[in-house]
């Protein structure tokens, strides 16, 4: 199969149809793909070969979206490089993936010099921002690219070919670049439609930093269906409120962080959010307050939740806008994240690879098209993740009599306190329902009588005089006892997150692991 397939489905049935619009600019789906034929042209034209990776450093952009399609068009890799990594991170991922290009726009032209000349590999930066002023010295423009090349008949890079290296937040050490194949594409673009409610009507917004496969995904699917899409250069709460009212945004996905800001924006009332039809959520988990404020807040919107990682090519599970019901016998999937989207197998299973009965707690193991090749010039971490095609997600789940899965926490998450297994996310959830908290962490911490303790990291919201013993009495109305934080932390300024939303834990208990018990 091709990756490449939708987007030349796209081009022959709605070719005259907008495909792609950005800061005012919009092309229709024949002019996207005469694009990436001349951009997949200028690649070729400049010594790339086959199978060489070009790496992107970019805030959104329709360049952006482009290179998707450009790399496999041209029989070449894309490696997709986080925004919010540090430089040695950055330069950590370029040398693992020998990048032969890199490509930059002005956000991240001033750092080209230095990432080029630590990766001796990379031959040739090429830059795609509309200020020519701020191009890095010597490098090839990336309009240039579509003027001077003729189109490139697609070079047809498909079945089990790599295209794509989507590197992981790197929350648990140095990240590893996920290999996705052409069939990778191709089926999760099949897979995503149904559950979505993805069509050629679909007007969708992409705000989710195209670096993550989450808005890869999201892109594929879209195009396979031949949608609209608005793409954001990044997120601001506001902007994508005006955006959705302005442009009559249908769809989009979004993580609960922003969910948030959104609800939590100036004037949130003043605009007019009835275009909306789904809105996807995932990527990190989703506070059964705040989902429940977003349902009241836009009533008409049908609401998913998916349930994928990195190396699933962001399929997994999918929680359906029906299944969203907080009253009825059937209120608790709410707070479940769905069942395995068509294609997938999913089980739960012990240390030792038995697989669980329904309801009890184990590992999340998944099988299925869009699970990934392994992870690039890692052979011990793919064999330690995929086993005989199973992937091994280091999530820990159960599932219910009706094939519903609720994640429990990271298996590396699972506090032991004293004995007993605390799950931090079911702690989280009770703190989220108190109305004084923006955000919070809990995180095991050492703790010489019990081994560790419950830690609760808080940033409150504005004026808020939420106390340690507050919340402690809070929390014991809704969860034992055992499980009630041993310590609260106040933090003045927002959680740290990577860049797919996640809160970083490991940076918390890094921080706070040697500072005693404060509360």
């Amino acid at each position: 199969m091709l990756a490449t397939h939708g987007l030349r489905r796209a081009a022959r049935v709605r070719g005259d149809f907008p495909g792609i619009e950005f800061e005012g600019v919009t092309r229709p789906w024949a002019t996207v793909e005469d694009r990436v034929a001349r951009v997949a042209a200028g690649l070729r034209a400049l010594g790339l070969q086959r199978g060489d990776r070009v790496a992107v450093l970019s805030e959104n952009s329709a360049a952006f979206f482009e290179l998707y399609w450009a790399a496999p068009w041209a029989d070449l890799i894309m490696a997709s490089l986080n925004t919010r990594w540090a430089v040695p991170e950055m330069i950590a991922a370029l040398q693992d993936c020998a990048a032969t290009a890199l490509v930059v726009d002005a956000a991240f032209a001033p750092l080209a010099e230095q990432l080029a000349k630590a990766c001796p590999s990379v031959r040739h930066v090429i830059y795609a921002g509309s200020d020519s002023a701020a191009a890095p010295n010597g490098a090839r423009d990336y309009e240039a690219l579509v003027v001077e090349n003729s189109p490139l008949a697609d070079q047809e890079r498909g079945g089990a070919e790599v295209v794509h290296l989507f590197y992981t937040s790197g929350t648990t050490g140095q990240s590893k670049g996920a290999m996705l194949t052409s069939d990778n594409v191709f089926f999760t673009g099949l897979m995503i439609a149904s559950p979505f409610a993805l069509s050629a009507r679909t007007n969708a917004l992409c705000v989710m930093p195209m670096f993550h496969v989450g808005a890869g995904t999201f892109l594929v699917g879209l195009t396979f269906a031949a949608s609209g899409i608005v793409i954001a250069r990044r997120f601001d709460a506001a902007d994508a409120l005006k955006t959705i009212a302005e442009r009559r945004i249908t769809h989009s996905v979004l993580v609960p962080a922003m969910i948030n800001q959104m609800l939590n924006a100036p004037n949130v009332e003043s605009y007019d959010l009835t275009c909306m039809e789904r809105l996807i959520y995932g990527a990190s988990p989703m506070p059964p307050a705040l989902l429940n404020r977003a349902m009241e807040k836009m009533p008409g919107v049908g609401f998913n939740q998916g349930y994928s990682m990195t190396e699933t090519t962001a399929t997994g599970a999918c929680l359906l806008p029906q299944d969203h019901q907080p009253d009825g016998p059937f209120a608790h999937r709410m707070y479940s994240v769905g069942q395995p989207i068509a294609g997938n197998d999913l089980e739960i299973r012990d240390p030792s690879g038995n697989v669980l009965p329904a309801g009890e707690v184990g590992e999340v193991c998944i099988r299925g098209p869009g699970v990934m090749a392994g992870y690039w010039n890692k052979p011990a971490e793919t064999a330690a993740a995929v086993k005989n095609g199973w992937l091994h997600t280091g999530d820990a789940g159960k599932l219910d009599a009706d094939g519903y899965l609720y994640i429990v926490d990271r298996i590396k998450d699972m506090i032991i306190t004293g004995g007993e297994n605390v799950y931090s996310a079911e702690v989280e959830n009770a703190i989220y329902a108190h109305p004084s908290v923006a955000e919070c962490a809990v995180i095991g911490l050492p703790d010489e009588k019990w081994g560790e303790r419950v830690a609760a990291i808080l940033h409150l919201k504005p004026e808020s005089s939420l106390t340690e013993g507050d919340l402690i009495a809070h929390c014991r109305t809704m969860i034992g006892g055992y499980k009630v934080p041993r310590q609260v932390i106040f933090s003045a300024d927002p959680l740290p997150r990577s860049g797919t939303g996640k809160i970083l834990k490991p940076l918390l208990r890094k921080t706070y692991a040697s500072a005693g018990k404060l509360g």
